[in-house]
């Protein structure tokens, strides 16, 4: 009931929405032949669990996922991918396996960059509220008028410069 094939556009938008923190991204080989695992453990049930990888070298690029829950049930399969995203919500706590297995490839090593995200929302969203964003435009607006009396400025004490370096010119030339 919870493997997921494929996204759909409002699952991926909203998968989207949810920003991954650089602390949760990892970029690992895995082996001809081999298997890397790594686990999370998760202490409720209903907990929203997403996850993106994609392989950027080696062979055809495609390595096999697998996610599995506490009792070793796989809740997610993903088959010769060289991309992808998953989406799962636990159905019980514990320690969950996610594993990147390239034992189709005899000779070639992978190289995987794999962001795992644990829970309804991204950590920076939870704390930012209409307030903030009201304040963030606000300086964002006051930033952008700065910048332009800024620029008015400096067009203005470019002109006085050129003023001043043809004057100083045309001094030299009549005296020397």
């Amino acid at each position: 009931p919870i493997v997921d094939p494929t996204l759909s556009e409002e699952e991926f938008q909203a998968f989207n929405q949810a920003t991954f923190d650089p602390e949760h991204i990892l970029t690992f080989f895995v082996a001809p032949s081999e298997k890397e695992c790594f686990y999370e453990s998760i202490e409720a049930s209903e907990v929203v669990m997403r996850g993106a990888y994609f392989v950027s070298a080696g062979g055809k690029h495609d390595i096999e996922v697998q996610v599995r829950d506490p009792e070793r049930k796989v809740i997610v399969d993903k088959r010769k991918a060289t991309e992808g995203l998953f989406r799962a919500t636990t159905q019980v706590p514990g320690e969950y396996e996610i594993c990147f297995d390239n034992h189709m490839s005899k000779d070639e090593s992978k190289t995987v960059t794999f962001a795992l995200h644990i829970g309804d929302r991204s950590p920076r969203a939870q704390h930012i509220g209409e307030g903030h964003l009201k304040q963030l435009m606000e300086r964002t607006a006051s930033v952008g008028t700065s910048m332009r009396r800024l620029s008015r400025t400096a067009n203005m004490l470019e002109a006085r410069m050129r003023r001043h370096v043809e004057t100083q010119e045309s001094t030299n030339a009549r005296v020397f």
